[in-house]
């Protein structure tokens, strides 16, 4: 039996793709026989708000799945403002460290970037612990903001690349959730021998084409007779969904077609502006939802949407929701290239059509829509492919032998 420990400033409740694969790893992990702690922060994300059986309180326990969970205090801030969430960050690197000291001993400490100031917390509890470090790598940080340009101070870049140096010199492993990120690790010296890839997966018993209540979603939306695209995630400058609201502004004038977003995020206020600009009343937002009801409206959807702004960065990661689609059986239309437009094409599960491509995201979802029988089969493949290699089981099974390796090297 090995004792690990996750470092992540994220965890149910909250619904953040580091925080879900957690959670459904360390079950699992648990259910295989070991003991799993989490060292994380009392749940806020994206709206900077702590639910109220959370509020005024500095530490906590609990335990979810058999894992248990050290919540500690933390600034919290909306996913809106870059300062105030780097603010975040930092008040979890410290309030971590403290609540590490008292977390007991552990076999093997496994921390997740981004944020990259969370990297640093995991470098300073594998130190003070004396335990070997495995780095998962969920988007390249700091280059995901010093490329688009977020991040252009000179000095904070420095500090940035620094800190991300001695992340992967103090890490046993590096675990990077995409093929797309090796070529960029190992051109920053990382030893090949040092990388083993482990995609993000989905809990593929919860995200079904038959999920229980998928209809009575439809009919809570009003969404009956409609045919639904459904966009579910992060409202981010990288994901570039004005170009959804292009497309709907194109199929105006197919009535019963409609677009479903869920989800919030830094430019979810800019995008419901557009919506009433082009007066799009066929185009629905919801705000973030629990993954239970994500899964019904995603298996209540007829097409399902990937879309990224056109940069190199959003070539190399596959997005988590491609994993709970292909669960869902739900066709994909993906607006992004690189590792996603090459997972749809292996899979044979859904349509490419290539960033900030408004058009072709028309015509791909009118096409879904005339032709049933190819919805049909697209969704099928992708049940069948997300079966055989990305269930949360085979992912932890993949994790077990990925630590097992480390502890034997170690000694």
């Amino acid at each position: 039996m090995m004792h690990i420990l996750f470092i992540n400033q994220f965890f149910p409740p909250e619904v953040e793709p580091s925080a879900t694969k957690v959670y459904e790893v360390g079950s699992e992990l648990v259910r295989l026989g070991h003991q799993v702690k989490v060292i994380t922060g009392f749940p806020n994300y994206p709206t900077g708000i702590r639910p109220p059986e959370y509020r005024g309180k500095l530490v906590q326990t609990e335990e979810w799945g058999g894992i248990q969970v050290l919540r500690t205090a933390l600034f919290t801030a909306s996913t809106s403002r870059f300062m105030f969430r780097t603010l975040s960050h930092f008040s979890f690197l410290l309030s971590s460290l403290l609540r590490s000291l008292g977390s007991g001993q552990c076999d093997v400490i496994i921390c997740s970037s981004p944020p990259l100031e969370i990297a640093l917390s995991g470098v300073l509890v594998s130190l003070i612990k004396h335990r070997p470090l495995v780095l998962e790598i969920r988007d390249l940080w700091p280059d995901e903001i010093i490329q688009p340009g977020y991040l252009r101070n000179p000095l904070l870049i420095s500090v940035a690349k620094w800190v991300e140096s001695i992340a992967y010199r103090r890490a046993v492993k590096i675990v990077p959730v995409s093929h797309g990120f090796v070529p960029y690790l190992v051109n920053e010296g990382v030893p090949d021998n040092k990388i083993e890839v482990n995609i993000n997966g989905t809990d593929t018993t919860l995200f079904r084409p038959d999920a229980s209540g998928a209809k009575l979603e439809r009919k809570k939306l009003g969404l009956d007779s409609r045919f639904v695209a459904i966009y579910a995630g992060t409202h981010g400058l990288q994901h570039h969904l004005e170009t959804v609201l292009e497309a709907a502004n194109m199929l105006k004038s197919h009535s019963d077609i409609i677009f479903l977003l869920v989800g919030d995020g830094k430019e979810k206020n800019k995008l419901l502006t557009l919506q009433r600009k082009l007066s799009l009343r066929n185009v629905l937002f919801l705000p973030t939802q629990p993954r239970h009801r994500i899964s019904r409206m995603i298996a209540a959807a007829d097409v399902c949407l990937v879309h990224t702004e056109k940069i190199l960065i959003n070539t190399r990661n596959i997005q988590a929701k491609m994993f709970d689609y292909m669960a869902s059986g739900c066709p994909i239309i993906v607006g992004a290239d690189g590792q996603m437009r090459e997972l749809i094409e292996r899979a044979s599960a859904g349509i490419f059509v290539g960033a900030e491509n408004a058009q072709g995201m028309a015509k791909a979802i009118l096409r879904l829509y005339n032709y049933n029988g190819l919805r049909k089969q697209l969704g099928e493949n992708g049940r069948k492919y997300a079966l055989k290699h990305f269930s949360r089981q085979i992912i932890a099974k993949q994790y077990v032998q990925l630590l097992e390796d480390v502890l034997c090297e170690m000694h």
